[in-house]
């Protein structure tokens, strides 16, 4: 075999390359690459490992945050969820109302086709001193159960549910006086509807009434208006009414 001199590092002499040169850039020692020093090596193979540590607990804390935030985003998801819930349900009873609504005004048109309603829109903005800008909104209306009169007889009464409160009170209002609801006409009689207490307070007088063949009326503002030898005669307080009888 051909061996070859040594040559003593020490003594050779070189220029050093240039830093642009290709011969720098060839000599360069590459990253994580063994430099022969095991001290060194181990240094440096703690050096990455702590790196890796370090990447591997940030990864870890991001991984923490997007599960937080995946959480936050399944609980909004579900208080979304019960709220158009809450709506359907919402608009589910809206819409039972609604049919509600239909089905009254259905019937009360079924009910005698309708006849006592048009009489009423016909006869009812007739009255005087009434606006003439009132619009009826008649929920139903239906004849009372009373046997057909006769030709002589006076016609049954008609019993009718109006929509809007405001138009209640100023039509009762109007038949306080019975004089001006029609005037020159047969009298026609207008009823309101009381709670069951507020009536049952005036049934012992209207019973006692009865029993001495008095003839009395309901009017509004809870009147009790007694009729005795041709003289009417109007009460408020049912003590006067039991001194009186």
């Amino acid at each position: 075999p051909i061996q070859t001199p040594k040559v003593n590092n020490k003594c050779k002499k070189s220029n050093p390359p240039s830093p642009a040169s290709p011969e720098m850039a060839s000599t360069k020692p590459a990253e994580n690459v063994p430099s022969g020093d095991v001290q060194q090596d181990i240094q440096s193979i703690f050096t990455i490992l702590n790196k890796i540590a370090s990447d591997t607990s940030t990864i870890t804390s991001n991984i923490s945050e997007i599960n937080s935030k995946l959480d936050n985003i399944d609980k909004r998801l579900d208080e979304t969820e019960n709220h158009v819930a809450k709506l359907e349900d919402h608009v589910e009873e809206e819409l039972g109302k609604t049919t509600e609504i239909e089905t009254k005004l259905t019937k009360a048109w079924a009910i005698e086709k309708g006849r006592p309603i048009d009489f009423l829109n016909c006869f009812l903005p007739e009255l005087p001193d009434l606006p003439e800008d009132l619009t009826l909104r008649i929920e139903r209306a239906h004849r009372s159960l009373a046997p057909l009169p006769r030709s002589q007889q006076r016609p049954r009464l008609i019993i009718m549910c109006l929509l809007e409160f405001q138009t209640q009170v100023l039509l009762l209002r109007k038949a306080a006086d019975r004089s001006r609801i029609c005037p020159g006409k047969d009298i026609k009689y207008v009823y309101f509807k009381i709670s069951l207490g507020r009536f049952r307070g005036k049934g012992r007088l209207l019973q006692k009434g009865r029993g001495h063949g008095i003839k009395y009326m309901m009017a509004y503002r809870i009147i009790l208006r007694v009729q005795r030898d041709g003289k009417q005669h109007n009460f408020q307080d049912p003590v006067k009414v039991l001194a009186f009888v």
